[in-house]
């Protein structure tokens, strides 16, 4: 009866509240027919006709006109009405009703603004161009909606963009500003291509940025400069994506590639993308520039080290030349006897490059470029009763043909095909003995590579960029060096052949407005005759923005190394000179490891940088090649080879003044440099030969007006000892007493040592002041270079020696003179372009 009660109650309850309810709802009806009102207005007036609290944001209603009616409608269908065809919905939230904007994907339009950006003289491609869209109202950077850096083509897109009316602008060191209005969108993408204007033309020359380590003057970029940490023979070189072995010229004051048929010079220690590997230096990739599309014109520059003669011009409307001859010869006119000086380099240099330029369409352009540079060095030795005569020839070709094309608004892509190739011939001819063959000292090497790649950029939102590609190569090596060239073994290899292949794999990721990164890796799979190896190298790379004038940066990277340089011992020690050997299975790959940690702070908007920078590497199987004086049996490189590692750390501060009258860069360099063989210094750790701890840098240009130019350059490096170069790690037995026989070969047990550091290079000191004068005569440019040079590069900076015994392989030994920073020597250069 309770229950039956209870329940009877309940249901008068709500009859009863029902009928409140529906007397209240019937009460907040109300009607209304409004025309070309604001939404804003129709939302005030429902709070005061419900009596309603209405949240919502001022700037998702400003500037909306509504005309709407209702007819005894509550609360909620008033709301529906009013929001109607509107992106604004309503939610209520307790006693509140919550007004808040979405955005209908299904209705939001989005576009690819895309394009590329040259120089508007010489219609080259620029590099790193930032590009960026802003709304068009905005005063500064905090409304941009994308933006874009330029690859090695010139190429940008930015994606994602919806309608309205924008800025692009376009920033670039060297160049002027640029912006342009974008009134509308009214396609899926838009292309636009822009030329920039330069702040300033300089005769001739590479500027270099972010780079500490080489420093540009005004006749070029300077490639006599070791990375911290790693010969240049570590270094990987490369032409339009092309690997070119060996361009470095002997003495080094000369541009590796002529800085006249250069576009843009990229340079990396740390940070290595994935799109790069096999060697664990540095990379210097250099790309050249288009012929000019407008008419035929030449250059001709005649010089006391060297000539040029450069000609370019359109082939047709759609096709354009370049080609440049050099040929260099300091040992002519330095080697006048008013400089008083016997010990003048007797070096030679020849160097051809081309490029031809195609433009199918406007996104699709196929090119071909060639290089070819060849180099000689020739000596005379006297000994008590005989006489060394050496002759050393080394060469260089490349031939590359690319297909650059953009076949959407996000993707850019290209594919190329080079075919590379490195030789040397060495002549050796000792007269004075009939006990030696002269035929038996020459030596011959050659490397030929035959590489395919195809590489894709696809820009996918605004965050990502994503970079990938296959790269394929068929090397072939040839090799006949004699024992009397490496002092050691001889080193015989008939067309051996190995094939390497890699993909990779990057992610330019924008994490948020100041913080980017790069994310990817490199896998690699490496053959020849009987050997496979596999690597797998992580790349990662991060920057910082602190705020607008200082960031932090850091990088980790990973390289494995399948082909090695040989400078170990005999003629070889004579940089540039070298031969490459491959991997095999007592000859491991070397794989290093690169940690760089920095920050740099920026000021007077930018024209000033200050930069401060660590780094530590680390790397296993690196080689040497180690014999003795003991009448032991090895016939090959491989029967003389130890492996171990080697470790590297320093700090680098730098200074930059980027634009003006007057830049320049001071930068200051302390580093340590260590290598461990287990049989060798009983294990310990010692100094590397390339191991400098302090090294100044210093260059400098100043525009006095449009006709004067005064550059200098200075690089000083203190002598760690002097240096008599022989083989590596020679165990003296002078005063020692004879091995037993079951002694090992690298066994310190008996009264001998080994002279680890006994190939240590020496300081290296580089002064060039350089006045330069331009000149306009009639309808011709001209201009004249007036240089004052150390001994670098001009005086030969090697002593040779004979040494009286009957071992073939001793015959010579090599001493290494340290070069001094006076006196200076004048060099002459006139130019004429027509």
């Amino acid at each position: 009866m309770r229950q039956v009660a209870l329940l009877f109650i309940s249901i008068i309850f709500v009859l009863t509240f029902q009928t409140q309810l529906k007397g209240q709802d019937e009460k907040n009806r109300y009607s209304f027919k409004w025309e070309g009102v604001t939404l804003r207005g129709a939302i005030d007036s429902l709070m005061k006709y419900y009596s309603e609290s209405i949240v919502y944001i001022d700037k998702d209603v400003e500037g909306i006109i509504i005309s709407v009616s209702c007819a005894g409608c509550n609360v909620e269908e008033a709301l529906s009405n009013v929001l109607y065809n509107t992106d604004i919905t309503w939610i209520k939230l307790g006693s509140q009703i919550i007004l808040r904007k979405v955005e209908k994907v299904s209705d939001v339009c989005l576009h690819t603004i895309f394009g590329n950006v040259q120089d508007s003289v010489t219609s080259q491609a620029i590099t790193d161009a930032v590009v960026y869209i802003k709304e068009l109202s905005s005063q500064d950077n905090k409304s941009v909606l994308g933006w874009s850096r330029t690859n090695a083509h010139g190429f940008f897109s930015i994606p994602k963009i919806p309608d309205g009316k924008y800025v692009m602008v376009i920033r670039a060191m060297g160049y002027e500003t640029f912006e342009i209005d974008i009134d509308s969108l009214d396609q899926s993408s838009l292309q636009c291509d822009i030329k920039l204007i330069p702040k300033e033309i300089l005769v001739q020359g590479v500027t270099i940025e972010g780079n500490p380590a080489m420093l540009a003057t005004a006749v070029g970029l300077s490639k006599g400069i070791c990375y911290k940490s790693a010969p240049m023979d570590l270094n990987q070189y490369l032409l339009d994506g092309a690997k070119v072995y060996n361009p470095i010229h002997f003495g080094g004051i000369w541009t590796t590639i002529n800085s006249e048929v250069t576009n843009d010079v990229e340079l990396s220690t740390s940070g290595i993308p994935p799109s790069y590997g096999g060697y664990i230096g540095g990379i210097v990739d250099l790309s050249l520039r288009n012929g000019s599309r407008e008419r035929v014109c030449s250059q001709l520059e005649l010089g006391t080290l060297s000539s040029n003669l450069l000609v370019e011009g359109p082939i047709t409307k759609s096709t354009s030349f370049i080609i440049s001859g050099r040929r260099g010869y300091p040992n002519i006119a330095m080697g006048l006897s008013l400089f008083g000086r016997n010990d003048v380099s007797k070096v030679g240099t020849e160097e051809l490059i081309g490029k031809i330029s195609y433009r199918v369409t406007n996104n699709n352009q196929i090119m071909l470029n060639a290089y070819l540079g060849d180099d000689n060095y020739r000596n005379e030795v006297e000994g008590e009763t005989e006489l060394l005569k050496n002759d050393f020839n080394w060469r260089n070709h490349v031939l590359n043909l690319r297909w650059i094309s953009v076949p959407t608004s996000s993707l850019f892509l290209y594919l190329s095909t080079a075919f590379t190739g490195y030789r040397f011939n060495i002549s050796h001819l000792l007269n004075g003995s009939s006990m030696y063959n002269s035929n038996s000292l020459s030596s011959r090497y050659s490397i030929e590579d035959l590489n395919f790649r195809i590489h894709a950029e696809g820009y996918y939102d605004k965050e990502h960029t994503m970079k990938a590609g296959v790269e394929i190569t068929r090397r072939k090596v040839d090799s006949d060096v004699s024992e009397f060239s490496t002092q050691i073994v001889p080193y015989v290899l008939r067309n051996h052949s190995s094939l390497e292949t890699a993909v990779y794999f990057q992610d330019e990721w924008k994490l948020s407005p100041k913080i980017y990164a790069e994310i990817g890796g490199r896998t690699t799979s490496y053959s020849n005759e009987g050997s496979i190896f596999s690597s797998v190298d992580p790349r990662f790379s991060m920057l910082i923005e602190l705020n607008e004038h200082m960031h932090l940066f850091g990088s980790v990277a990973t390289i494995t190394q399948f082909i090695h340089p040989y400078r170990n011992s005999g003629v070889f020690m004579l940089y540039p000179i070298m031969f490459w050997y491959q991997s095999t299975e007592k000859i491991l790959p070397t794989k290093s490891t690169y940690i760089r940690l920095g920050i740099e702070k920026s000021y007077r908007n930018e024209e000033y940088t200050l930069s401060l920078a660590s780094y530590y590497k680390y790397s296993v199987n690196i080689h040497e090649f180690v014999t003795d004086d003991f009448p032991i049996n090895k016939s090959t490189l491989e029967d003389l080879q130890i492996s171990g590692s080697a470790r590297a750390f320093g700090i680098t501060i730098n200074s930059r003044k980027r634009f003006g009258k007057l830049t320049g860069t001071l930068a200051y360099d302390l580093s340590w440099a260590f290598n461990k063989f287990a049989e060798v210094n009983n294990g310990q750790e010692f100094a590397s030969p390339f191991d400098r701890r302090h090294e100044f840098q210093f260059g400098l240009f100043y525009s006095i007006n449009n006709d004067w130019q005064f550059s200098a350059l200075c690089i000083y490096t203190p002598s760690q000892k002097n240096v008599v170069i022989q083989r590596s790690f020679l165990i003296n037995l002078v005063g020692a007493e004879p091995a037993p026989p079951n002694v090992g070969r690298y066994s310190l047990s008996y009264k001998g040592f080994i002279d680890i550091n006994s190939n240590q290079l020496p300081g290296f000191q580089r002064l060039e002041l350089s006045l330069t004068r331009r000149l306009s005569i009639s309808h011709f440019y001209s201009y004249i270079i007036l240089r004052l040079m150390n001994g670098y590069g001009i005086l030969d900076p090697y002593k040779w020696q004979l040494v009286q015994t009957s071992d073939l392989k001793k015959k010579w030994n090599v001493v290494l003179q340290k070069q001094n920073l006076f006196p200076l020597y004048p060099v002459l250069e006139i130019a004429l372009r027509m």
